[in-house]
């Protein structure tokens, strides 16, 4: 038990406990302060994530897409690269053939168109069936609305 014996102890006691609640009080608005700008940066770090979620899941869509298109690319030059190459045979069969009508080897012209109208008609024959297999279905017609349906 303490015993307060004189009003100047008193005096001193209550301006002590004043400093303190004072002192109490500024700590608890600082604490509060504190926990508003903890809320607001939690929020911005949420935020934050969450962007960078999307910008991951964006770039592998990207990584996704260069891949495909990469793919379509080499077979398109490929594809391209055949075609060229027909091509070009087809131009050195007929010089040939051409040639050979020049000189007057009307059967040695003759064997070289038999033998590109072969090649012409295996290639031909390929050539569909390839774009048989690769195209794809058209799509359904859409069905006409119930007030058109008789």
């Amino acid at each position: 038990m303490i015993v307060i014996s004189s009003s100047t102890e008193i005096a001193a006691l209550t301006t002590l406990a004043e400093t303190q609640a004072a002192a109490l009080n500024t700590l608890a608005s600082s604490f509060a302060q504190f926990r508003t700008e903890f809320t607001a940066l939690r929020t911005q770090i949420t935020a934050l994530l969450a962007d960078a979620a999307q910008i991951i899941q964006k770039e592998n869509t990207m990584a996704l897409d260069f891949t495909q298109l990469t793919a379509d690319i080499t077979a398109n030059t490929t594809v391209e690269q055949s075609a060229a190459t027909l091509l070009a045979s087809i131009s050195t069969q007929l010089q040939a053939a051409l040639a050979s009508l020049a000189a007057g080897d009307t059967t040695g012209a003759q064997a070289t168109i038999s033998t590109l109208d072969t090649t012409l008609a295996a290639n031909n024959a390929a050539l569909q069936a390839a774009i048989v297999a690769n195209t794809p279905a058209a799509p359904a017609a859409p069905a006409a609305p119930a007030s058109e349906k008789k």
